[in-house]
């Protein structure tokens, strides 16, 4: 099935450059999970729902610069999620929850995948530079929040740091405003919203089944349905 995603052309382009060159593998392909989808539906709303392994995030992003299999003492659960619905929805991810025999979660907010790297970066390299304008996003068609940041050819401890660091960090960040999904998402009629949804893992937690589940309200907050979807990590 031919996905509609809101990219405009040249900005595709440079971030397939940026990723290709830098990873030396496969550039991220933002709608084309290697695993394939569960297609759901209700009332004129369907998802499309697929859980990223880790085969599939190392295919997609590599490994040198791939923000989803270093976070804090392990990797992220990845769900990625293509929304289209005959009306206009608007989705709050505050009550997206993940079930596992470990225990029930919370997502993880792509806020806090920015700030843990912005602090591994000040802590293993020093200088840094940071914006404070919010990036428009230009996967989903929303803004970004405005913990986003750049390290720049700042000295540090009396020597440059090398052009590996500022590249792969640029290429890391690209990945994080461009792939994962602000806890807010309003979805316009007869359109599709794609764009990843995170978890952390439970230090362990192998080859359990896990449920997602999503309440998808729509505009003036009526709830509409909740979708669930259960898989295997």
């Amino acid at each position: 099935m031919l996905k509609k995603i809101a990219v405009p052309l040249i900005s595709a382009a440079v971030v397939l450059l940026f990723l290709g060159c830098s990873t030396g593998e496969s550039a991220a392909r933002l709608g084309e999970a290697p695993s394939g989808y569960t297609a759901l539906s209700h009332g004129g709303v369907a998802l499309n729902l697929s859980y990223l392994d880790q085969r599939d995030l190392y295919k997609l992003y590599g490994q040198r610069n791939n923000p989803f299999m270093r976070y804090k003492s392990g990797r992220l659960i990845v769900i990625e999620i293509a929304v289209q619905s005959d009306g206009p929805l608007h989705l709050d991810l505050r009550n997206a929850q993940l079930n596992t025999p470990g225990g029930s979660r919370g997502l993880t907010l792509k806020e806090e995948v920015y700030y843990y790297f912005y602090s591994r970066l000040i802590y293993n390299y020093g200088g840094y530079s940071r914006h404070h304008t919010p990036i428009k996003s230009t996967t989903m068609s929303q803004t970004a929040p405005d913990s986003s940041f750049h390290i720049s050819a700042y000295s540090y401890g009396g020597r440059k740091k090398e052009a590996f660091h500022d590249w792969s960090l640029k290429i890391t960040t690209q990945i994080i405003d461009e792939s994962i999904l602000p806890i807010e998402v309003d979805v316009e009629e007869d359109s599709e919203t794609v764009g990843y949804i995170l978890f952390e893992q439970i230090r362990g937690e192998k080859k359990v089944d896990a449920t997602f589940t999503l309440s998808v309200y729509d505009q003036k907050g009526e709830l509409l349905h909740e979708f669930e979807f259960t898989f295997p990590i």
